[in-house]
């Protein structure tokens, strides 16, 4: 039973870690929309489209990772590259935005 009581620790790591991910780009996306709120109307519709496309797959991950947690630990074997895909295609996503703050 090794094997399956060193298992569980991970598990509840790679959720934490991945759910600690999505609530920081969460703030990250949060903060730029407030930097650049007083900015230039081109400024603000960058951010809105990065936000646009960031949103839903940011809710895709959120969806699977609550499905992760609740899942069976057979279904969470299952379950796990499909979600590392998403976080990647997320994480890929954050950080090509490019926000433009400078300006007046």
């Amino acid at each position: 039973m090794r094997g399956s009581s060193s298992a569980a620790p991970r598990r509840r790591s790679t959720y934490e870690r991945m759910r600690g991910l999505l609530r920081d780009w969460d703030a990250l996306f949060a903060e730029l929309g407030a930097q650049v709120a007083g900015r230039t109307t081109q400024v603000r519709a960058t951010y809105a489209r990065t936000a646009a496309r960031f949103a839903p797959r940011w809710q895709q991950a959120e969806q699977e990772l609550d499905a992760f947690r609740d899942a069976t630990v057979d279904d969470r074997r299952r379950r796990t590259p499909q979600l590392e895909r998403t976080m990647e295609e997320l994480r890929d996503l954050v950080a090509a935005a490019r926000v433009p703050i400078e300006g007046p």
